[in-house]
């Protein structure tokens, strides 16, 4: 009766954040479209078309760097949360890229990691509850490189920033982000707590050195996706990369909140919305189009990628077990 309640109780959460999720993405895209009134499309392709290799080459080495990093984090997640289930380094890197390609487009990044993981990961011994503290120990590394890469973009300039008329005091938010990042590296110094958070998802308390590689790789992964957005804008728009990265992270953070898929509408609402007393009316078709080159090079591709080799690696998995139950039948037959 206990588990019959628990399971209803859990298939209304879930049809709520569904609804919730589509709500968002409604009023997200109701939003844009107000936006976009004033895009001419014919700007908008001659923006497309003026594109050349020298921007696609640089968007997909980006964004090849950022998928490195994020698998060197997951080598190090495996190698710190679950080293009694020793995973291949060449396994962890692959799970990596589909994990994340996977979460990147469909949101719920931390279940979605978790389900690929547990795919990938059970064939070499790792339960469910080493695999939840390798997502959780991805999951806060990535954040606390976005609060790290966020406070320096802050505090790194006093020009303002406004959201729906609202001005956000950057310094005060640059401020809030060190000093949680800051927080986190005194407490792998001489924290007295040795875990945090429950269950499957508690992290031991890190050494200073891996707190340190934490902030270091994540914060890499950031800058480089940030950077991704900056190289696809022209540059007629004389937008600095500390501008850029600014209003990246901000839609970014704001976007991975609403756990729409993608951040698809919010992301692009708010950094219009952001670059807006920047550029003025006339630079709008020029973002439009380097926000659908930016999805193009750092979602679509990588999911593309991502589904071609999780496709492979099923088929493998198939084939090794038809093997397998060949050979059985081999043996019963033979010992009949």
């Amino acid at each position: 009766m206990g588990n019959a309640t628990s399971t209803a109780g859990s298939g209304t959460s879930r049809r709520l954040m569904l609804a919730l999720r589509i709500g968002l993405l409604a009023l997200a895209c109701w939003a844009l479209r107000r936006e976009l009134v004033g895009v001419d499309p014919r700007a908008l392709v001659t923006q497309l078309r003026s594109y050349g290799w020298p921007h696609v080459v640089a968007g997909i080495a980006f964004t090849a760097l950022s998928f490195l990093t994020l698998g060197i984090i997951e080598v190090v997640a495996l190698r710190r949360a679950a080293a009694e289930s020793p995973v291949p380094r060449r396994a962890g890197m692959t799970t990596a890229f589909i994990a994340n390609a996977f979460s990147q487009s469909i949101g719920l990044a931390l279940l979605t990691g978790a389900a690929v993981r547990l795919r990938a990961y059970v064939r070499y011994g790792m339960n469910a509850v080493g695999v939840g503290r390798v997502s959780a120990f991805v999951t806060l590394t990535v954040t606390l490189g976005l609060l790290a890469t966020g406070a320096i973009a802050f505090l790194g300039s006093s020009a303002p920033l406004s959201i729906g008329g609202v001005l956000i005091p950057v310094r005060l938010v640059g401020a809030a982000l060190a000093l949680t990042t800051l927080t986190y590296l005194a407490w792998s110094m001489a924290g007295t707590r040795a875990v945090v958070g429950r269950g499957a998802w508690r992290i031991g308390r890190p050494s200073p050195t891996l707190a340190a590689t934490q902030l270091s790789l994540a914060s890499a992964d950031w800058l480089v996706t940030g950077t991704i957005l900056f190289v696809l804008l022209p540059t007629s728009l004389g937008l600095g990369w500390l501008a850029v990265l600014r209003v990246y992270l901000v839609a970014q953070t704001v976007g991975s909140l609403s756990h729409v898929p993608g951040g698809a509408g919010v992301f692009e609402l708010l950094v219009l919305s952001l670059f807006a007393p920047l550029t003025g009316p006339a630079g709008r078709a020029a973002i439009v189009a380097s926000l659908v080159m930016f999805r193009a090079l750092y979602y679509l591709v990588p999911l593309i990628g991502a589904i071609g080799i999780a496709a492979l690696v099923e088929l493998h998995r198939a084939h090794r077990g038809s093997g397998r139950i060949g050979d059985a039948a081999m043996v019963s037959g033979q010992g009949g």
